[in-house]
């Protein structure tokens, strides 16, 4: 059986959890596999706009986004299921209502709701991610993932907006995923 294709997870697998940095040896077992002419996927739950620095350093052009809502193949992009204009919207206004906070990533930007340094770079560590900016733009984004933090609201706010949106726990006592 010959390999064709392989997929890489980013956190703990490419990049290094204790240092953050992808380790020469990994560095070099990407370039053995592309010698051989084994394509190599990277596939995470993180957006294009964190992971595109790390398939600069490989040599990796195919990624697989936000869990699966982004595929980018090459330099085209084979698919993509943002989150709803009135599913965004709705969860801006909640956000603000309740104070808490909202990182969203699209494909090429990362904007926030104003605690990003505080809240969530800490948590969203990445090689290439030192500042998320803190305010929604004007023009129209297509975000392919967000992350909430709840401050004063309550997991149970969010639940009926969409039947589109899951909200999953990141690994602080309260934070969640969407």
């Amino acid at each position: 059986m010959t390999i064709k294709i392989v997929f890489f997870d980013l956190d703990g697998t490419i990049v290094d959890n204790q240092t953050d940095q992808v380790p020469i040896s990994t560095i070099q077992s990407i370039k053995a596999l592309h010698s051989k002419g084994i394509q190599v996927v990277l596939a995470t739950g993180r957006s294009y706009f964190f992971t595109k620095s790390v398939g600069r350093l490989l040599k990796v052009q195919n990624f697989i986004n936000c869990s699966g809502s982004y595929v980018r193949l090459g330099h085209e992009e084979v698919y993509k299921d943002p989150i709803s204009q009135n599913d965004f919207d709705h969860l801006v206004q909640i956000c603000s209502l309740n104070g808490d906070h909202l990182s969203c990533f699209g494909v090429e930007d990362s904007y926030s709701n104003g605690l990003a340094k505080e809240v969530a770079l800490p948590i969203l560590k990445n090689i290439d991610c030192h500042e998320i900016p803190s305010i929604f733009p004007h023009r129209k984004v297509e975000y392919m993932g967000m992350c909430l933090f709840l401050s004063n609201g309550n997991i149970n706010d969010y639940h009926n907006i969409s039947t589109e949106l899951q909200f999953l726990p990141l690994g602080r006592k309260h934070s969640k995923r969407i």
